[in-house]
């Protein structure tokens, strides 16, 4: 296991056979997009393409892959595998132990500050978004004499970075994130369109699941904390489904004057907690790397298992408080 370079990367794009790609667990807009991206330029050279996840996709995401020539995945022989916006092996989900040892991917994409590499590895930080990776990436394809940036790649693209920056709003959007995002649109992609479809296009259920967190939400540290936990029963209750939860930390987060929210959802399992947890400023990875879980310092995510309620907002609670928020 190693750092490839961009030249490395590159190759080992140019030259993936039948392509099979894995994502993270519990998928959001920047693995889908990224996969996308990736399934559109392999289908593009004739490969034969699957995506692997061990969550289905959100249905708010299925625009992502909607048209894609997917294949159902029957095995890796003869097969590249590669994992993209992974940070570690454990957000393969219930995939990790298919594709470990001897089995592990032969490479992997990702641009998480914290994580555990599990493969040969092209891993940049300072990047928004894997699809803003991707882009520098395909564009030095590109200088060097491939076309990989076709219209359904930039499509792709786009919505990964806009998914992962809140659609522009976030801090780890740099100059570079913009100056990426005005590439793609130069390139003829109507950016309003796909913002439109990741955050303003919404089934009842999910307006049902924002409005039952917008009531249920809680404040610790003098309004400094904000925090919802949403059960089983209260899935049942409001008519309303895990997925349609998806953007319930980013209501949470709205509360004017906090400076860490996060989101307890509970998984199939009873007692296991999904958490999501976003701040404007504090290190919310170190939070999540506590419970074994991890991602970015302002955008983080952990699980908690065997665990009432009380107890894991209790758990989180008193880690962010160690944060001196």
């Amino acid at each position: 296991m190693r750092k490839l370079t961009l030249d490395e990367l590159c190759l080992r794009l140019q030259t993936a056979k039948d392509p099979v790609i894995l994502i993270h667990k519990n998928p959001d807009g920047d693995c889908v997009g990224s996969a996308a991206a990736l399934a559109h330029y392999f289908l593009g050279r004739g490969e034969a393409v699957s995506i692997r996840c061990a969550d289905p996709i959100p249905a708010r995401l299925a625009h992502l892959t909607a048209g894609l020539r997917l294949t159902p995945y029957a095995g890796r022989e003869g097969r590249t595998v590669l994992a993209v916006d992974v940070a570690s092996p454990q957000q393969l989900g219930t995939l990790e132990d298919e594709f470990s040892g001897d089995g592990a991917p032969d490479f992997m994409i990702d641009h998480h500050e914290k994580g555990t590499p599990f493969a040969d590895h092209y891993v940049v930080g300072e990047a928004a978004a894997a699809g803003e990776l991707l882009f520098t990436v395909f564009r030095h394809m590109e200088q060097k004499g491939s076309s990989p940036l076709t219209l359904p790649v930039a499509e792709a693209l786009f919505a990964s970075i806009s998914s992962d920056t809140g659609c522009f709003r976030f801090s780890n959007c740099t100059p570079a994130t913009h100056m990426a995002a005005a590439h793609l649109l130069s390139l003829g992609i109507d950016g309003g369109l796909i913002n439109h479809a990741l955050y303003e296009s919404k089934t009842m259920a999910e307006i049902a699941a924002e409005g039952f967190v917008a009531s249920h939400m809680q404040t610790a540290a003098n309004g400094r904390i904000a925090y919802a936990a949403i059960s089983n029963a209260d899935m049942a209750e409001g008519g309303f489904e895990r997925q349609d939860l998806d953007t319930a930390v980013d209501i949470v987060r709205s509360l004017a004057g906090v400076a860490v929210a996060f989101v307890l959802k509970e998984a199939p399992q009873k007692n296991t907690w999904r958490v999501s947890l976003r701040s404007v400023g504090a290190d919310v990875a170190s939070v999540a790397a506590h419970f074994g879980g991890g991602g970015h310092k302002m955008a983080a995510g952990c699980t908690l298992a065997d665990i009432p309620v009380d107890g894991a907002i209790s758990s989180v609670l008193e880690q962010i408080l160690s944060l001196s928020v």
